[in-house]
């Protein structure tokens, strides 16, 4: 384990609490659709809470565009290789 545990799961209430409210207010505003929207929304605020997590904390750049960009740039091959 790399002790960031409490930061993950402090996220993750976080992006819970956030959906919740988001989907409360979507269906204030549009009904189901308006759920869905809020949730999507809560999804994209909390990818990019661990995403920043992880880069501050692991300094690793998370996500497929960046291991694209490590590939093309040859910096995966340069620590295996």
């Amino acid at each position: 384990m790399t002790k960031n545990e409490w930061a993950a799961a402090t996220t993750m209430v976080g992006g819970s609490v956030t959906a919740v409210v988001a989907c409360a207010a979507g269906i204030a505003m549009d009904g189901a659709t308006g759920a869905a929207v809020g949730f999507t929304l809560a999804l994209v605020v909390w990818n990019l809470a661990m995403a920043t997590n992880i880069r501050k904390r692991l300094n690793i750049l998370p996500g497929l565009v960046f291991a694209a960009l490590a590939l093309r740039s040859g910096q995966l091959r340069a620590r295996l290789g």
